[in-house]
């Protein structure tokens, strides 16, 4: 019974992973935003002692296409030209060891300017933003310069919280979505 008692104490002892003792930070991009007349940039960091934490700030902005903007007013109204900026903080779970599936969140303050060809003018709305998130950190090299590059699939849906600001010019309104289901694909680099 003893032995027995042994073999699971060590057994038990070499499954659990040991943290690593190095925060690891990191920078990335969403390469699509800059298609769309944007940015998107990202510092993160995976602080030591801690095998599935990740957080990080950052922002992004955009402009977007035309076809997909009617399909965003919740008035019906054609006509409009919608952009967006934020600024923002993430926290996520890795289920892997620092890699692999995660799930989190950003959080932050997000921007949507409305313009039309028709009016003068913009109508700028502030609002605090949640975007659940769930994706995959994958590092393809294990070895040389290119370690640390990796590649970051994820899927999520953005909350706005009206907190200030217009949506109207003259005597139109866009009306700005509640939710905005998203995809994005980031490239970075762990240090």
């Amino acid at each position: 019974m003893k032995t027995l008692l042994i073999v699971v104490a060590v057994t038990l002892a070499s499954s659990v992973a040991v943290a690593d003792d190095k925060t690891r930070i990191s920078v990335d991009t969403d390469p699509s935003t800059f298609l769309f007349s944007g940015y998107s940039f990202w510092a993160m960091a995976k602080p030591a002692h801690t095998d599935h934490l990740r957080v990080g700030v950052g922002g992004f902005g955009l402009d977007f296409p035309s076809f997909i903007v009617p399909t965003l007013n919740r008035s019906g109204e054609d006509g409009w030209d919608l952009s967006v900026r934020a600024v923002m903080g993430f926290a996520g779970y890795q289920f892997g060891n620092r890699r692999g599936f995660y799930v989190g969140a950003y959080s932050g303050y997000l921007e949507s300017r409305h313009r039309r060809d028709d009016t003068m003018g913009v109508a700028d709305r502030h609002n605090i933003t949640l975007l659940p998130t769930a994706g995959y950190q994958w590092f393809p090299f294990s070895t040389g310069a290119l370690k640390g590059a990796y590649l970051q699939p994820w899927i999520g849906a953005t909350i706005w919280i009206p907190v200030g600001g217009t949506t109207k010019l003259g005597t139109h309104e866009f009306k700005d979505p509640h939710v905005i289901p998203l995809a994005a694909f980031h490239i970075g680099y762990e240090f």
